[in-house]
């Protein structure tokens, strides 16, 4: 990919992989109230079993292992991403012992929520039937309907699944039929895979098997609600009163925060500070002080290339005394946006809270920027789907690149790719030209925010950020689509 990247030698590899990502584009849509996934299980562990093996008297089960080399080559080959080493493939037969086919469960994300499906497979690998049985998202549940479904029925690994090509799509559940697409593929391809020409199976130890209760693993509380103009999506492993109050909790600090720190909200610290004469000395709270003096460090840090006051040395005009809680600012500042670096700061302060409460097994995603705090209970990080950027070819938009497993650590990007030239240079005033995408990686929300922006400004001061700011871990850029191009490859390290 067009994609330069710049590391502690230290920092995870995986950066690689989730900087492709528009995971961000999972909140594309701004939808109000507390919106909670609504699960719908269409069929029972039964009555799948029943779809996929018409006849069924004896069920057995093989683990599909796969190296880390054919993980990585799953993912970037064929966009498929597996969070586990080992996938269970079924096998039926009828009483006669004849074998009636083969059958996976997968999960693919839809728009926030994952989508279970069964898909099941004659002995031949071909596509026999494919079937919703559990399905999460408030719209979209058209593809539950056989007279999409059967549109798979007969294919096999290689053949094309184009939507709105090989496969007509439901209006208005677009990224629905690309679930549904993605693992009719993922099924196929790791089924190919484990099959040998001349032995078939014969190298997978299959066993006597139950199915598993479908989607019994994935299930945690969660709720989303508009917060800063965006969407805050909160998913806790907690019994579930603990986790609704600790819910309720970050919502209510995320908006005192945002009380705080925006500048169109008259009572704000941020509003009195500007509406105050210059060199005027205003008391403000001790939020303001941190996450005010954390931009102007990223400013200095930066060369100016991030800039709360959007004016060119503008954040040198401004003074903070930590010990009074107070800040002046000179004539030249007008302007005071925290917008850069308020939402990575509010998650920060959420994530006080849940540690506070005893909710510390949480995910947050703040309109796409992700604070993964302790895992789910038995992994070791959150398995967060990644979908292609925009302006990539048709065939990989909206396509699932990978998944990875986040703990303790905060994924922030900006760039071009969903709302184009947004970001302001504050050396110009002007709109900045930036690359498709930039993500930072680091160990507290707030950093990696900073610094998503200043690196889509400008490339060369995060040298000195992932040199001097112990939080930033890595950053990188994609720069332009579409991915192929190895002679634009680039990477720095120190």
């Amino acid at each position: 990919m067009r994609f330069s990247s710049l590391s502690r030698p230290t920092s995870e590899r995986s950066l690689h992989r989730l900087v492709a990502s528009a995971l961000f584009a999972l909140l594309a849509a701004l939808v109000s109230g507390d919106l909670r996934a609504e699960e719908r299980v269409h069929l029972s562990r039964d009555a799948a079993l029943e779809r996929a093996f018409p006849g069924l008297d004896n069920l057995e089960s093989a683990a599909l292992t796969f190296s880390t080399e054919e993980r990585d080559a799953l993912a970037r080959d064929h966009k498929i991403a597996l969070t586990d080493a080992s996938q269970t493939l079924f096998r039926g037969f009828d009483e006669k012992g004849t074998l009636i086919g083969y059958a996976m469960f997968v999960d693919e994300i839809g728009k926030f929520r994952p989508i279970t499906f069964i898909v099941a497979l004659t002995p031949d690998r071909k596509v026999r039937d494919v079937a919703v049985t559990v399905y999460r998202e408030s719209h979209g549940g058209e593809i539950t309907r056989r007279r999409f479904l059967k549109q798979f029925d007969g294919k096999q690994v290689g053949d094309p699944l184009r939507l709105g090509r090989d496969v007509i799509h439901c209006s208005g559940a677009t990224l629905s039929c690309r679930a549904t697409i993605r693992a009719v593929e993922r099924v196929l391809k790791l089924v190919d895979l484990r099959h040998d020409a001349e032995t078939g199976f014969a190298a997978l130890s299959f066993v006597e098997a139950v199915a598993p209760e479908i989607g019994a693993a994935v299930e945690l509380p969660t709720a989303r609600r508009l917060a800063m103009g965006t969407v805050l999506e909160v998913t806790i492993d907690a019994e579930p009163s603990l986790a609704r109050r600790a819910m309720d909790a970050v919502f209510v600090e995320v908006e005192r925060v945002r009380g705080l720190l925006d500048g169109r909200e008259p009572t704000s610290d941020i509003a009195r500070l500007l509406s105050a004469p210059p060199h005027t000395e205003v008391s403000v709270s001790q939020e303001t002080v941190e996450c005010l003096g954390a931009a102007l460090e990223v400013a200095r840090l930066s060369g100016g290339a991030f800039d709360p006051t959007l004016t060119r040395d503008g954040w040198r005009k401004i003074t903070i005394d930590g010990e009074r809680s107070t800040v002046r600012r000179g004539p030249a500042v007008t302007r005071i946006d925290l917008g850069g670096i308020g939402k990575g700061y509010a998650l920060d302060r959420a994530a006080l809270r849940l540690r506070e409460l005893g909710a510390s097994r949480a995910l947050l995603n703040f309109g796409g920027q992700i604070l993964a705090l302790d895992p789910p209970q038995g992994q070791d990080g959150w398995a967060v789907a990644i979908l292609s950027p925009s302006g990539l070819s048709s065939a990989d938009e909206g396509s699932i690149f990978a998944v990875e497993a986040l703990s303790n650590i905060s994924l922030a990007c900006s760039g071009a790719m969903h709302r184009g030239a947004h970001i302001l240079d504050p050396q110009t005033g002007e709109p900045a030209t930036i690359p498709l995408l930039t993500a930072a990686y680091a160990t507290d929300a707030m950093t990696a925010d900073a610094w998503s922006t200043a690196g889509a400004i400008t490339p060369d001061a995060i040298l000195r950020g992932i040199a001097e700011a112990p939080a930033l871990r890595a950053i990188g850029r994609l720069e332009s689509a579409p991915l192929p191009a190895p002679d634009s490859l680039k990477n720095w390290s120190l």
